[in-house]
């Protein structure tokens, strides 16, 4: 392991200490747009107490992937790939997926995920639709805006992988190695954290968490808001 990787490795660690709430005050303090979060997404696969999947929260960086519409010619600087994205992932990663958004057919089902997992992906979240639900229980998590019973073929055509992707739902770009954030239910979220920004955020979270638990604590004995935010927020 490089020194580079065992530093990632040991942010991420730290990472998991907070909640995506936490996250995303950070980045909104970093003036990150959307304050990073990843909008509308849904976890597609609980955990439950026979088949725990999903019950801390994950830390990767981002495996990037772009499907276009069948009808679409590819852009002109863009190759279109000849093999599977699900088997040219990068392993620990948190795959990002960009789907057109009025398309209504799935672009992750059962099998996909199937070699996902089995190459090693973290996680996925899809700005589009996932199906095969139940083949999801027992792998990695995977979070959606919507579900379908239809299959990629119908409409959606891999394009890319690996590159800056926009997801059209949150209006936010994903560059591949920024860092994914996902936190199990009750507060299932995604969270994407700018790679050059992790460090700052790492500074600035232990401070904002501790003011926000003193907040609460004020409040709960009686303080009003206004005078909790002023002594502990500034």
């Amino acid at each position: 392991m490089t020194d580079s990787q065992s530093s990632l490795d040991k942010q991420l660690q730290q990472l998991k200490q907070y909640s995506a709430c936490d996250i995303s005050d950070a980045l909104l303090k970093l003036k990150v747009p959307e304050a990073g979060f990843i909008a509308d997404m849904v976890l597609r696969n609980p955990s439950n107490p026979s088949s725990p999947t999903f019950t801390t929260p994950i830390a990767a960086p981002a495996c990037t992937v772009l499907f276009l519409p069948k009808s679409t010619p590819p852009p002109p600087t863009l190759v279109t790939p000849t093999a599977h994205f699900a088997d040219q992932l990068t392993p620990d990663t948190i795959v990002v997926i960009s789907q057109p958004p009025d398309q209504r057919n799935a672009v992750v089902g059962g099998i996909v995920a199937a070699r996902m997992h089995k190459i090693g992906a973290k996680g996925v979240v899809v700005d589009g639709r996932v199906r095969d639900l139940a083949q999801l229980e027992g792998k990695m998590p995977v979070f959606s805006r919507a579900i379908s019973t239809v299959s990629t073929s119908a409409a959606s055509v891999f394009h890319a992988i690996n590159i800056p992707i926009i997801l059209p739902t949150s209006n936010i770009t994903v560059n591949p190695g920024d860092i994914i954030f996902i936190s199990p239910s009750p507060d299932a979220a995604a969270v994407c954290i700018p790679r050059t920004l992790l460090s700052k955020v790492l500074e600035i979270l232990p401070a904002m968490v501790s003011a926000d638990k003193l907040a609460l604590d004020d409040v709960e004995s009686g303080v009003p808001i206004t005078e909790a935010f002023r002594l502990r927020r500034g």
